[in-house]
């Protein structure tokens, strides 16, 4: 149930949860969600009509013309005639679009993962915006070591004076993110405490998808060395699904979401961890 009405001077909107929304800030969230959509369906077919876009994504074509403007800028994507195609370096939906959406939820999940770290823990860290979300929450002046293979995760720890060490490996310059085999001789001489780490989507069967093999294979190496695998989840990724398959829920030992886990998946968590 929606409920639209005003506080103090701003329109808002209120769910059945109580949480109230800014009409602003819907607006730049639907927005936000729009880009994500183009993009994924680029990714899809390549190339796309906006006629297309249109009738799949109900959005008014003078809408999608001032969206494929935005991505053109970024660089993301190239206009054609009467459509866009995916521009030739971009492989992912990129993090600018990402850090931007459900910024509230990531906050909420950010801060109950961080809950689980303590003062002397090694911590592995994955490059997703969600899992940057934890970092305000860290323990600062401890002798916590954060792993990221996440430049901007890197950056930001680094401002709270949190020791800092990142993978290396070549620079993916839509997420900032580190891969390839150079990643490799860091992480098999570490032994973690926690990894932290999110994806694209997550299948109601229970599969933790990725857009990205190059990240999902960092994924799995800081994997083979934690002790504990954390995965943070926004509930707006139930139930999709994307190229890629990290494993499942059975292979982590603790799922973080801002909604309440469906019953089977409470079943599945850590099954292949015991």
């Amino acid at each position: 149930e929606i409920l639209i009405g005003l506080v103090g001077s701003e329109m808002c909107i209120r769910d059945s949860n109580y949480c109230i929304i800014g009409i602003r800030e819907a607006a730049r969230m639907l927005g936000v969600e729009r880009l994500d959509s183009i993009m994924e369906m680029l990714k899809a077919g390549q190339a796309v009509s906006i006629h297309t876009l249109s009738k799949t994504l109900y959005i008014s074509e003078s809408t999608l013309r001032r969206d494929l403007a935005a991505l053109q800028k970024e660089g993301l994507i190239r206009r054609i005639r009467g459509g866009a195609i995916l521009a030739a370096n971009n492989r992912d939906v990129p993090r600018l679009i990402r850090e931007n959406e459900a910024p509230d939820i990531k906050n909420i999940i950010g801060a109950r993962a961080a809950e689980l770290v303590h003062p002397g823990d090694v911590i592995l860290l994955d490059p997703s915006t969600t899992c940057s979300y934890m970092v305000p929450y860290l323990p600062q002046h401890t002798d916590l070591l954060a792993i990221t293979s996440g430049l901007k995760t890197a950056l930001a720890l680094s401002e709270r004076h949190i020791r800092t060490m990142v993978t290396g490996g070549a620079v993916m310059d839509n997420s900032y993110s580190m891969v390839g085999s150079h990643t490799e001789p860091l992480l098999r001489n570490v032994v973690a405490d926690a990894m932290f780490f999110s994806c694209r989507g997550v299948t109601m069967d229970g599969r933790i998808c990725g857009s990205c093999i190059e990240e999902i294979e960092v994924r799995r190496m800081m994997a083979q060395h934690a002790r504990r695998i954390v995965f943070m989840v926004p509930s707006h990724k139930i139930g999709r699904e994307y190229f890629y398959t990290y494993g499942s829920l059975a292979d982590v030992d603790e799922v973080i979401c801002d909604e309440p886990l469906p019953a089977a998946w409470r079943e599945m968590i850590g099954r292949n961890r015991k």
